[in-house]
């Protein structure tokens, strides 16, 4: 629901206990028992509420049988050269409808101070003696905007209102919305009435920029201008943070409820940040109804993609300090990203030197960012004792640069995975639905962003225990059809890589015992139709735990268990043997070395020889075998690729010379001769380095 910032106009809606003061503001009205006019200045800055005090005052002089109580709304009238007239006209019809008000007389009131200081020319002919009241209402409508008129018969009205037995209260609120030039004018109209006895002025404004307004217009200095008018100040009681406190929980907890979200989980990065400043941003109902407004309409755009506490938080920076918010928004990289320990000094000054800059813009704010980012304390060489360093990515943090964005753009960037997306995979228990779903993934671009996002689920919390050995079986099955997607000379991890952390992750990251998690994974194998190369990859890396004597990781199996699977991994070898499937891989050196690292020797190197026998076989070879680097030189942003042989590899499963035989005979054509020529200059440095040792 939008927050409208409407004022209250009964008591029963008072939330800040202004009723009492509003009741003494009208009991001073009411026991006022002099015939003299009074000016009541009711002063506070915006939003602090005064129209739902002047309400409530109203409230309580309407049960007065002696009152008659006009308001006048100067902001309802844009044509300041009317204001005088309006003044008048609106008075005398809101006096029109009151019979016997008054106990002198039997009185109908049917117009009054109608077109004051105004438009008629003729004098005044006082001809309602015996009726006061109508006796005013025609007088005034007869006065000229004459001065000497006024002079000569302002007392003959005076006169006719002493005769009042009872109080005419005038009510104008929002003046310190109207221009300097209308703020003049009706100031002084109240002036020039302020000593016609009976008529009492409630006035309510901005004390700051009225004195501005009148400072603009005359000469007078605005205090000393307001002084003389004002005969009561009154000021609006202060809002204190305990006030607005609750109220601030209370909306909160409502779209909590609303939006059905789980803060359970949340309670305790809520203190943080609401402890760092965030409440001290609230002095007013205005500023929380502001505040309340932006929150709801742009929650409701990414309400499943970011954490609501800092929602919450970027929220309030955005309404109050608007300067700062767009400063956060235009740097992302120094709020996201923890400072390279390696980076030149001088890059490092500059930074901090940005960040300082940026939280200066407003300095009361400052917790508060170093909360939502508190990498950023380091940076700027304060101490970070205190500040949570939780899983950004996780928690769908701002501080993640993955959720950055989406707190600023209120919409989600591209490749970015929903978090309905997740919730969808979550919910999956077959293997066949796991390999869908990944294939779809594939089709669609975005398996690199879901594998990474995936990673945040692989706890207990996420991927149920049950669904794990289903899991991997499809990882085993569709990580040989998915692109690697590594980019050269990056540190970006490829798929494979990333499927490998999950299948990891499944097991390190949750309360699984090892005799669980090899179960899982031997019947992942078991159940996998189409693993290979990825498969025989990471049956590899399990048994590395071993072989390398500087693993310092605790492995995954023990030794029997990594034992078991490797057996297992060499029958997968031996089935795409028999099916002729190794002919399907980009790259064969993977599953070449684990075959000679199970089984020894023989069985690699036959069938290496039975595949360069036919010329067809041979170049299929020499493209499962061609490695591929990148580099960039000094100074250049352009990435070098280079094709070439390591003989040295090659070496252990056909001999060189033999190769470069084979290969010497095949016919060139334009689909091969590129091939040949890496083939031949590669073999022509192996050649020179070779004879270079022996020399």
């Amino acid at each position: 629901m939008i927050n409208t910032d409407r004022a209250i106009s009964d008591k029963k809606d008072d939330v800040l206990n202004r009723a009492p003061f509003s009741e003494n503001v009208a009991k001073a009205i009411i026991e006022y028992n002099s015939k003299d006019s009074l000016v009541i200045g009711l002063e506070g800055a915006w939003g602090t509420g005064k129209t739902s005090i002047v309400n409530m005052v109203r409230q309580s002089l309407k049960k007065d049988e002696n009152i008659v109580l006009i308001n006048f709304n100067p902001w309802d009238y844009s044509d300041h050269e009317s204001l005088y007239r309006q003044f008048f006209q609106n008075i005398s019809l809101s006096l029109k409808p009151f019979k016997t008000k008054f106990k002198k007389g039997s009185v109908k009131i049917w117009a009054w101070f109608l077109k004051f200081l105004g438009i008629i020319s003729t004098p005044i002919s006082w001809i309602y003696p015996l009726y006061p009241m109508q006796g005013i209402i025609k007088g005034l409508e007869k006065l000229s905007a004459n001065t000497s008129v006024l002079a000569t018969e302002k007392p003959k009205i005076q006169k006719l209102l002493e005769k009042i037995d009872g109080k005419i209260v005038i009510v104008i609120d929002d003046i310190d919305r109207l221009n300097a030039q209308e703020i003049r004018q009706i100031f002084q109209i109240v002036k020039s009435l302020g000593d016609l006895p009976n008529i009492v002025y409630l006035l309510a404004f901005d004390r700051e920029i009225v004195v501005e307004a009148l400072a603009k217009v005359q000469t007078e200095k605005g205090n000393d201008y307001l002084e003389k008018i004002i005969q009561m100040p009154v000021v609006v009681p202060h809002v204190s943070k305990e006030q607005i406190q609750p109220i601030l929980f209370e909306k909160l907890d409502k779209v909590i409820l609303d939006q059905s979200i789980d803060f359970t989980l949340l309670k305790n990065h809520w203190g943080e940040v609401y402890t760092a400043g965030l409440g001290n941003n609230f002095k007013t109902l205005r500023d929380l109804a502001r505040f309340l407004n932006v929150l709801q309409i742009d929650f409701q755009l990414v309400k499943n993609e970011i954490n609501f506490v800092d929602f919450i938080a970027i929220s309030v920076l955005k309404v109050f300090s608007p300067s700062l918010y767009s400063a956060l928004k235009a740097n992302k990289a120094i709020f996201t990203k923890e400072r390279d320990s390696h980076s030149l000094k001088t890059d490092q000054e500059r930074e901090t030197k940005l960040l300082n800059e940026i939280l200066d813009i407003d300095s009361t704010q400052k917790d508060l960012v170093l909360a939502l980012f508190p990498e950023v304390k380091t940076k700027i060489g304060e101490n970070s004792w205190g500040y949570r360093s939780g899983d950004g990515r996780l928690e769908k943090l701002i501080s993640s640069e993955t959720f950055f964005d989406i707190y600023f753009q209120l919409s989600l960037p591209s490749g970015h995975i929903p978090q309905y997306l997740i919730d969808s995979f979550l919910g999956i228990e077959s293997k066949e639905e796991y390999k869908k779903f990944f294939l779809e993934l594939k089709e669609k671009g975005i398996i690199k962003e879901f594998l990474t996002r995936l990673e945040d689920f692989t706890n207990d919390d996420g991927i149920k225990k049950e669904n794990i050995s289903n899991l991997i079986s499809a990882i085993f099955d569709v990580a040989d059809l998915v692109p690697d997607e590594s980019a050269p000379m990056s540190f970006d991890f490829g798929n494979r890589t990333r499927f490998g952390r999950i299948i990891y992750q499944l097991q390190a990251k949750r309360s699984i015992t090892q005799d669980e998690y090899f179960k899982a994974v031997k019947s992942a194998i078991e159940n996998s139709k189409q693993g290979l190369d990825f498969v025989v990859r990471e049956v590899g890396h399990w048994g590395s735990y071993y072989r390398d004597s500087d693993k310092k990781y605790e492995p995954p199996f023990t030794k029997e268990q990594s034992e078991e699977l490797e057996k297992m991994g060499l029958e997968i070898i031996k089935k795409a043997v028999r099916e002729d499937k190794l002919k399907d891989l980009e790259n064969i050196y993977n599953i070449l070395f684990r075959w000679k690292e199970w089984e020894g020797d023989a069985e690699p190197h036959e069938y290496v020889k039975k595949a360069i026998e036919s010329e067809n076989d041979l170049i299929k070879f020499l493209q499962q075998t061609l490695s591929v680097s990148h580099s960039s030189t000094s100074g250049s942003y352009e990435v070098e690729k280079k094709e070439y042989f390591e003989f040295k590899s090659l070496s252990q499963f056909v001999l060189p010379e033999t190769l470069k035989e084979k290969v010497s005979e095949i016919s060139e054509n334009e689909e091969n001769k590129d091939l040949l020529k890496v083939f031949n200059e590669s073999y022509e440095k192996w050649e020179k380095s070779k004879k270079a040792k022996k020399a």
